[in-house]
């Protein structure tokens, strides 16, 4: 798939989240807030397994 990157961190009333992915010259960048009851590692994991699924979406329809 590329290189992946991520970050997760609780800062006061806002659980920020960020995924990069690099494939070939292709980099892809997505960040979003949650609630500060949602724990950082989860939303790492979901927002993580969504990355994914839409990538494998986007290589079946170019395919």
């Amino acid at each position: 798939m590329g290189e992946i990157e991520t970050l997760a961190a609780r800062r006061g009333a806002v659980t920020h989240v960020a995924l990069a992915v690099r494939h070939g010259s292709t980099m892809v960048y997505l960040r979003w807030q949650g609630p500060p009851t949602m724990h950082p590692a989860a939303a790492l994991r979901r927002g993580r397994a969504a990355l994914t699924h839409t990538l494998d979406l986007l290589t079946a329809a170019a395919g």
